[in-house]
Order: C-alpha cells, then structure tokens, then sequence
C-alpha cells in the first residue's frame, strides 16, 4: 500500500491513519514509514512523530528511528534523543543497544549511550555495553560514559570491574578520577580497596593517600586498608597514617592488622595517638592479644593511667585474660597495689587465666590484703595442678617453686593435697627443698589422711 501511496483512492490512504490507531500494528506503520519515508507526503510521515507520542508505542518508535536513521531527516534523531530522555523508554533502548550494538549507526549510538549513561536507570545496561565493547567504544566516548556512570549507585560495581579489568589501559587521570568516585561508595568500598592494593605503586602518593583515607571510613575495606597501610607505612606521611589508624582503629573488621602496626611501629607514633589507639583497640576482639603484647613490650614506656586502663578493660575479657594474666606476674611488683590487687580479682573469674592468677597469689601470698588472698578458695583446682605439675618435674627449680607456693600459701592450700605434696618432696634428691619441705610438713595438721594414706 505504502509503495503505491499516491495511486491509491483517499479512502485507502485514510486507512494507515487508522491502523495508526492499534497499539498491536502501530509498530509496523512505523517501520514502514521510516522504511519509505522519501516517498510519502509529509502527512503521513508526521504520524512517525505522533506516534512517539503514545507512551504505548513509544519505545517502538524509538527503535524504528535507530534502525532506519539513515534514512530519516535530522528532526527524526532529534525525536529519538527526546525519548531516550523517558524512562520507560530509555530502558528498552539500552537493552536494544545491547543486543543489536553492530547494526546500529555509529555515532548515533555512542549519543545515545553517553545520553543514557547518565540515567539511573539503565546504568547498568550501559555498563554492561561498555564492558563487553571496551575495545570497540571510541576512548573519548567511553572514558566519558565511565565518568557518568561513576556517580551511580547502581552501575558502581560494574564500572569497579571495569577498572579492575583495564586499568593499565585507562588514562592516568580519568582511573584517579574512577577510584576517587568510586571510593565514597560504601556497598564496592572492598572492590575499590582491592584494585587499590594491587595498583598501590601507579597511585600518585597525593591519590593514593585520599583514596585510604576515604576507604579507612568503610567497614568492608578497613581490612584490606590496614594491610596496605601495615605494607607502605613509612612511606606514608604521618598525619596521613595517623588519621588512618584512629579510623581503622574503630572498625572491628581492621582492628587486627591495625593492632599489629602499632606494636610494631610504637616509637614511630605520637605518644596521644598511640595512646588513644590502644584504648581504642583493647576493646576489639581481634586486637586483644596484640594489645597485651604491646603493653607487656613498653611497659615502662606507656605512662601508668593508660597502662593501668589498658589492663583493667583487658582483665575483663575472656579472649584476652590469660595474657593479662602472664603480664601480671611478670610485673607484678611495677603495678599499684590497688591496680593489681583489681586485676587479679578480675581475672580470677576467667578460665584460661585461673592457673597464673592462682600461681601469682600463692606466691605473693603475704603481700596480698585478705580479699585477694581468698581468691585461692575460689582456685584451688588450678592452684593444685600448678604445684602438682612443679612437684615432679624432674627439674630441682621447679621443685624449689611447688615448695615455695605450697609453704607461702599454706593457710589456703588443701591440707591432705599439701601433705602429699611435702611429702613427696621429702623425697627430693635437692636437700635444701627435702630439708625444707619436712619443716613445712610440721604445719600441716596431722589428722588429715591424703590420697594415698586413704
């Protein structure tokens, strides 16, 4: 019909105005039209633009116009970028851009993307084009589109792949620029940190430093950044890395690793940095033991309220009670009494620092006021297997501190246990803990029968 437009009678022509009218045919007199539109009046090539405005129809127009721009007047690629503009539409033409990428006119198409990679909506699709074209999307235009896409929550990830794939072939500027963008985004915080780890010598030191301290404020990348910190630490400027470590020092993900450069980097640091960092970190599960470490290491360098606070928080955790534990007879008599005397309470409550806690008591047991010393009640189990372990040993030191803790503590030690114990002693090839321990027996009341007198 189409072809023969100007033999026909008025009231045949009348009918492609009319199918016009049918949302399921309006599609084919687009195609039609755009096909032959050097042949028909400008009445019938107008209904290509009044059927652009039918949101039924809409995206079906667009996709004519692509197809056939060639062969369309200008206004008809001004028509098409004025859908692209509506969502409902924009959606559908990324996805046809996508499937039929070759066969559409070149620099319509990249228009078109440039214009819809700056959609929320279909920024994905425009990513996912991109990725699949790399090679084949002009630089300018595909830099650009990056850019735009960069800035949307939902196309982050895919960009984050991009980068990650291509960075060596991307401009110097414009991957500083991505990552920048892309660092501020807490849901690919951690891709972000992973391409910066593996590209951390191409990173300008200005850069490198901004993309850290932007990532250090992100749960999921805190790790990986407090291992790239751990790794370039002394080439990073001091404020830099300090401001890095107060951020990673809060996230329980990085506390491990942030722990382990302050141990070990503890003189290069502020002595209020380091300070608050330990504080910080004591309270962290996966720091704990590092930070124990770092007070038993400076001790006498750690100014007494921070060292004392330190102790008291740790005594009271399980993971980190035993260490404290060991830390408390190793400095024992450098810790105020009032300091020590808490902790050991503390730490008597906790399983894996009952064996040291029982060990220091009984062995400074005249030192201790009464409520200390009845810890032993609460310990005498622990107590027991420590000076059963010493008493035969085949050693002569270990046998001299079972006498030692047995005699010291006698008040609290299980009378038929500390019989045993003395006697067997007694028997010591050292005569100074034989004669000792016979002394000690004569203590022990008589009327009690041990284990093997039973």
């Amino acid at each position: 019909m189409v072809k023969n437009y100007d033999k026909l009678p008025d009231n045949v022509r009348n009918l492609l105005f009319n199918l016009s009218e049918r949302d399921e045919v309006a599609k084919d007199v687009a195609q039609v039209i755009a096909y032959n539109y050097d042949r028909l009046p400008d009445n019938v090539r107008n209904l290509l633009f009044n059927l652009s405005e039918r949101d039924e129809v809409a995206k079906d127009v667009a996709h004519v116009i692509a197809y056939n721009l060639e062969r369309l007047p200008g206004s008809a690629r001004n028509l098409l970028f004025s859908l692209s503009e509506r969502d409902e539409v924009a959606r559908d033409l990324a996805r046809h851009i996508a499937y039929h990428y070759d066969e559409l006119n070149t620099p319509v198409r990249n228009d078109l993307l440039l214009n819809l990679s700056k959609k929320d909506n279909v920024a994905k699709t425009v990513a996912w084009i991109v990725e699949e074209n790399f090679d084949r999307v002009p630089p300018d235009v595909r830099n650009t589109i990056l850019l735009n896409l960069s800035q949307k929550e939902k196309a982050a990830e895919d960009v984050a792949d991009i980068l990650n794939t291509y960075f060596d072939e991307l401009p110097d500027e414009l991957r500083n620029m991505l990552l920048f963008s892309l660092s501020e985004k807490s849901k690919i915080a951690e891709d972000v940190a992973v391409i910066v780890a593996k590209n951390i010598d191409k990173l300008p030191d200005d850069m490198r430093d901004r993309l850290l301290l932007n990532l250090s404020e992100h749960r999921k990348a805190s790790r990986l950044v407090a291992a790239i910190l751990e790794r370039i630490f002394t080439g990073v400027p001091d404020k830099v890395r300090n401001t890095l470590l107060l951020n990673l020092s809060e996230k329980e993900r990085a506390a491990r690793d942030a722990a382990k450069t302050v141990a070990y980097h503890f003189d290069e640091l502020p002595v209020k940095v380091r300070n608050t960092l330990l504080l910080n970190l004591s309270e962290k599960y996966d720091a704990m033991w590092f930070v124990v470490w770092t007070a038993a290491k400076y001790f006498d360098t750690l100014s007494e309220d921070v060292r004392n606070t330190l102790l008291l928080n740790l005594s009271e955790k399980d993971e980190a009670a035993g260490a404290v534990a060991v830390l408390v007879t190793g400095y024992f008599d450098k810790l105020p009494e009032d300091v020590r005397n808490t902790l050991l309470l503390n730490l008597s409550e906790k399983d894996d620092a009952a064996r040291d806690v029982a060990k220091t008591v009984a062995y400074h047991f005249d030192e201790l006021p009464e409520h200390v010393q009845n810890i032993l009640d609460a310990v005498q189990e622990p107590l027991q297997k420590v000076i059963t372990y010493l008493s035969k040993s085949p050693s002569a030191q270990d046998n001299r501190e079972a006498l030692q803790l047995v005699s010291r503590a006698l008040p609290k030690v299980d009378p038929a246990f500390a019989r045993e114990i003395l006697q067997e002693l007694i028997k010591c090839k050292d005569k100074t803990v034989s004669k000792k321990a016979a002394e000690v027996l004569k203590d022990v009341p008589s009327d009690v029968e041990t284990d093997k007198e039973k």
